[in-house]
Formats: structure tokens, C-alpha cells, sequence
């Protein structure tokens, strides 16, 4: 048999275990991540918020359990909650990402926070990250930091009412 032969052979006897077993063909792997940016953060920022798209092309729901960075003290996944004319932040423990879907993080929602920055967090630098799925397992990023919208730490988005509290 020449090589060319036994890859085929080989090739074709991975294929169909696969599908005999009910296993996905996947060459890539199914959770990435687009236009992950952080906000610049003012010098002595207590805390600046990272935004991104997850998108999952598995056929199964995965969860974003925990976000890894030597660029700040702690880092948590948080959401937004509006309560009256008040938004607030609170921590969650994990993140869905829906099979064929995407968690969008963005602010006014859904985001991560780095808490107490190791230094500033500035327009131009980079942040690394490790994003750590449930199924999927880590994802190591190094995400650019795009400067503040607006006067304060947080820009409101468009309709939402009062200030933002953590």
C-alpha cells in the first residue's frame, strides 16, 4: 500500500467511526471569539470592562466558566441589571453560549470586568486574557484597549435610565 493509499485508508476509517459513534467532524474549534476590545481606563482605575461576540458552531451549548488575567487582581463576568432608574452590576458565576449561537458582552449588558488593573489600561496596549469554556476548554487572548466613550467610566447606552453603581 503507498502512503497516499494508507492516509486514504486511514482517513476514511477516522471519518466513519466518527459518524458511527455520533461524533462532529470539526477540524477547527467551535467557539471564537470577534472584536474582543477593553476600555480604557483612567489611571487608578479600580476596574475597566471588557466587551466581545462568543460565537459557538458546535451543535452543543457551552459555557464560559471562567476568565483568567496577570493584568489585574481578579476578573470577573458580570451583567447589568436595571432596577428602576438605577443600573447596577452584579457577578455571575458562568456565561451560556447557545449551540449555533453567540453571547454578545457589551456595554449596558453582558461583560467582563478586570478588577483592580495591575496598571493602566491604555488606548493602544493590549490585555491578555484566557477565556476557560466548560466543553470547549481555554482560549488565550490578547485583547486591544480602545479609548473611553464619553466623560465618565461607563457610557450609558442610548435609552437606558440613570447611573451606573457596582
Amino acid at each position: 500500500m503507498t502512503p497516499t493509499q494508507r492516509f486514504s485508508f486511514l482517513f476514511g476509517a477516522a471519518l466513519a467511526g466518527s459518524l458511527a459513534v455520533g461524533l462532529p467532524l470539526s477540524w477547527g474549534q467551535p467557539i471564537h471569539v470577534e472584536s474582543p476590545w477593553v476600555r480604557e481606563a483612567p489611571p487608578m482605575a479600580q476596574a475597566a470592562g471588557v466587551f466581545m461576540t462568543i460565537k459557538n458552531a458546535s451543535d452543543q451549548a457551552d459555557r464560559l466558566i471562567r476568565v483568567e488575567s496577570p493584568a489585574a487582581r481578579a476578573v470577573e463576568i458580570h451583567r447589568t441589571k436595571i432596577a428602576g432608574d438605577m443600573a447596577t452590576m452584579e457577578r455571575i458565576d458562568a456565561l451560556d453560549v447557545p449551540a449555533n449561537g453567540e453571547a454578545v458582552l457589551k456595554p449596558g449588558g453582558l461583560h467582563i470586568m478586570l478588577i483592580d488593573p495591575k496598571g493602566q489600561v491604555k488606548t493602544g496596549g493590549t490585555v491578555p486574557l484566557t477565556l476557560v469554556f466548560e466543553k470547549a476548554g481555554q482560549m488565550a487572548l490578547d485583547v486591544p484597549v480602545k479609548k473611553m466613550e464619553g466623560p465618565g467610566h461607563m457610557k450609558k447606552p442610548h435609552g437606558q435610565p440613570g447611573p451606573m453603581k457596582h
